[in-house]
């Protein structure tokens, strides 16, 4: 038998319950619906059951239940998992088009369809190679829209938007009887983390539909191979009827605003709600949502985490450990690692020396260049075109575009080789003497989606928010690492409680500004308002991390740009120093 205990309660919420299954003898899986029915009542649902092996019996009670251990990928044993009844509000699961797990190679899939170049994570951002076929997007389309009773006359597919990892099709079609239009969306993703990035997403939505009361997009079909006509993955999704609120109301610039104050509050009030919601989703470890599909009755699991740091450039192929993390300090050495193993990679020297040998032909080709206009120069003292008239073409061409052949600020340079190891080998040797000294609270982590911005949520005309768009790469994370303030009402650190009277004349830059962090802190006032009037868990983000702590963090992440500075901050911190974040260097005493 297993014994329950319950954490939190409270009648009638939508995350009004947690239990916690402290001990499980042999068959006490299939014993807790009843347990949990006897403790709560036969019409209550808990939100969540946590399972928490501790013993030898329970290890061994759970070994035969895929839903209880993490992903096939984890290699740790006795890592938990949150299985979770699917029924809960009789919601229907999507159609799963593929029955097949993750790629054995997973970079295979991404050649002569995507590359990374430098740019947008950090070194690195994923690039098309090829369009997908929207004929073929057509023919995909067709049994779901008529499975799902949206008609099959008519079906048309038309771009919609494009982000770094995914393209959306607006998919439109009629029924026959009544002849009604139906709209939705085909969203195909670029293979950056085959199967697991579109299996957690999937997974974080379905997960947040049962959970809370946010309005997430119901999705109708998926599949998370490339083996198929198009060769992507994809997903069939609700078109929502809504606008992104950036149409409405661009919260940074304020060159789009039509809303008045009344409705920004409510906005600033629902975005709390959906945060506070969140905040009561908790799991003990750190990693990304999936389905278990393999059980008779499918179950949600925390597995590895899907994420740039984890795959982007050739990060898929390293051997490092993924998750779910049972603390930070196991998630940042993962971290580490993978930074490690990255500047190891020979393929990084092959690509410096790559550079280094555009730049030495580049420079040849430009004292040829030189060397013939000066000849020509010699010839042709007066400067006069020649017959042609190409003269000043012929200078023009002969400029070098360096920016091109050398972007030594988007690459590994040759002192990275020797510099980034030792930053790597500086962390890991001050990581547990930071985490000792402020260890972080032992709290469970929660679901945060790190990009609640003007361009994922979805407005009507009224102002009332409709939708909460792209959950892609959202992890469960640890309180302290959330950000306090969603994107929308980020105010860059502004504090304008109080504003001046303007005289009527034109405002200058200075005055909007200043206006703007002032509806901004109101905003901002309003949603923490809202979170302290229900107690939300939220109100942990707000607490004030270490010095030490956020230094780590910002420096476990952005390990190349800090090297030069790691090992003397890590010296720094052993010896019980302060470091000064303004000017890089130890506080002198």
């Amino acid at each position: 038998m297993a014994e329950v205990q319950t954490l939190s309660g409270g009648a009638g919420g939508l995350q009004d319950c947690i239990v916690k299954v402290s001990k499980m003898s042999k068959g006490g899986i299939e014993s807790v619906d009843a347990m949990v029915h006897q403790l709560l009542g036969d019409d209550h649902q808990p939100t969540v059951i946590i399972y928490i092996p501790s013993t030898k019996d329970t290890q061994e009670a759970t070994s035969n239940h895929r839903s209880i251990h993490s992903d096939s990928d984890s290699s740790v044993s006795g890592v938990s998992a949150i299985p979770l009844s699917l029924s809960v509000g009789d919601l229907p699961l999507p159609v799963r088009v593929s029955k097949s797990g993750p790629p054995s190679d997973p970079l295979e899939q991404q050649v002569g369809k995507a590359e990374w170049v430098h740019g947008y994570f950090f070194r690195e951002s994923p690039e098309w190679l090829v369009e997908p076929d929207m004929s073929l997007i057509k023919e995909i389309v067709e049994p779901h829209l008529e499975k799902h009773g949206f008609g099959t006359k008519d079906i048309s597919v038309e771009f919609f938007a494009g982000g770094a990892l995914n393209k959306l099709y607006t998919i439109t079609s009629t029924t026959a009887q009544p002849d009604q239009k139906h709209q939705c969306i085909f969203r195909v993703t670029m293979p950056v983390d085959p199967w697991y990035k579109t299996e957690s997403e999937v997974a974080t939505i379905e997960y947040v539909r049962r959970h809370t009361s946010i309005p997430v997009p119901e999705i109708y079909a998926f599949d998370s191979s490339v083996d198929n006509k198009l060769g992507f993955e994809w997903i069939m999704m609700e078109k929502v009827k809504g606008q992104p609120l950036l149409h409405y109301w661009d919260t940074h610039t304020h060159q789009v605003d039509i809303f008045d104050m009344a409705t920004k509050l409510q906005i600033a009030r629902t975005v709390a709600e959906w945060v506070h919601q969140l905040s009561k989703l908790t799991f003990d470890r750190i990693g990304s949502l999936y389905i278990d599909w393999d059980t008779p009755k499918p179950t949600f699991k925390l597995g590895r985490v899907v994420d740039a740091d984890f795959f982007r450039g050739r990060r898929l192929a390293y051997k490092v450990f993924r998750g779910p993390f049972r603390d930070i300090e196991q998630y940042y050495r993962s971290v580490i690692e993978l930074q490690l193993q990255e500047i190891h990679d020979p393929t990084e020297r092959t690509r410096l020396e790559a550079r280094l040998l555009r730049i030495e032909q580049a420079k040849k080709a430009e004292e040829e260049k030189a060397r013939q206009e000066t000849e020509a120069a010699a010839k042709n003292p007066e400067g006069e075109a020649d017959e042609d008239g190409t003269q000043s073409e012929q200078n023009e061409s002969s400029k070098i575009d360096w920016d091109h052949v050398d972007d030594e600020d988007d690459w590994y340079r040759e002192q990275d080789f020797t510099g980034i190891p030792k930053a790597c080998h500086a962390l890991l040797s001050v990581l547990p003497v930071i985490l000792f000294r402020d260890p972080p609270v032992k709290e469970p982590n929660t679901l945060y989606h790190f990009d609640i911005s003007v361009k994922n949520v979805l407005v009507d005309d009224s102002g009332s928010l409709v939708g909460l768009v792209d959950w892609e790469i959202i992890n469960t994370s640890p309180y302290e690492n959330l950000r306090a303030y969603p994107g929308l009402l980020d105010n860059d650190g502004y504090n304008i409680t109080t504003l001046e009277l303007w005289d009527g004349g034109e405002k200058d830059k200075t005055r909007l500004s200043y206006e703007l962090h002032h509806v901004q802190t109101l905003l901002c006032k309003e949603f923490r308002t809202y979170l302290e009037h229900k107690a939300s868990p939220w109100l942990r983000a707000f607490a004030e991390p270490s010095p030490e702590s956020t230094e780590l963090m910002t420096r476990v992440h952005e390990i190349p740009s800090n090297q030069d500075t790691m090992e003397e901050w890590a010296q720094c911190i052993e010896q019980g120093r302060e470091w000064d974040r303004v000017f890089g260097g130890p506080v002198e005493t």
